[in-house]
């Protein structure tokens, strides 16, 4: 079994800590948008020790160039996903 690198642009409150470029995230074979949702917080507390805004990772949404995934939703290899905070508190 291969792992899956998987690439995540940061959007609004997350682009202060992937200085305008994608985050990169090696997942288990069958991972799903939890799993990255996961992975992404993990990387950016090692990046940023200073990361807190896990609130807003959890309320946070994610989404291919087509459409919007839910949590169960499955991560090819190779994926470019956008995690989008919520606008307005909302």
């Amino acid at each position: 079994m291969s792992d899956r690198t998987v690439r995540v642009r940061l959007f609004g409150g997350f682009r202060k800590y992937g200085d305008g470029r994608e985050i990169e995230l090696v997942l288990a074979p069958g991972a799903r948008v939890k799993e990255v949702r996961h992975a992404l917080g993990q990387r950016l507390a090692e990046l940023h020790p200073d990361f807190a805004d896990r609130q807003l990772l959890a309320d946070s949404a994610f989404a291919s160039a087509t459409q919007m995934l839910g949590e169960d939703a499955g991560v090819e290899p190779g994926m470019v996903l956008a995690v989008l905070p919520p606008v307005c508190g909302g």
